[in-house]
């Protein structure tokens, strides 16, 4: 909290008066670490590994089942979309680290091209 509140303001010129930086926290968290990102929710948002890696299992791994999507998030025990930034992959873990589990990546263009259009 006492870094975040030292944060100034962006340049009213640019991005209009009163705004604050948007900040986003990485935390690896696919529920059984110490460290929780819920701990981090109020300092702003923060990386969700679990979407990508939970997606690649309807995709990749249950043929394409995506009627199990209509909940998909919160239904499925996610955190609220308001604390937390959602991706399919990253440069970690599109290499077997951090995050674990087998993201959809560029290698499965057709299944990548539908969880990004998701």
């Amino acid at each position: 909290g006492a870094v975040f509140a030292r944060l100034h303001n962006l340049r009213g010129d640019t991005f209009g008066s009163g705004k604050k930086p948007f900040v986003v926290q990485e935390v690896i968290d696919m529920g059984g670490e110490p460290i929780k990102m819920s701990e981090y929710f109020g300092t702003g948002r923060v990386t969700n590994f679990i979407y990508g890696v939970k997606l690649a299992d309807v995709f990749l791994r249950h043929s394409n089942q995506a009627k199990w999507l209509s909940n998909f998030g919160e239904g499925w025990g996610m955190p609220s979309t308001n604390d937390v930034l959602v991706f399919l992959n990253n440069h970690d873990n599109q290499r077997g680290h951090g995050g674990g589990g087998g993201p959809i990546t560029f290698r499965q263009p057709k299944e990548m091209k539908i969880a990004t259009a998701f």
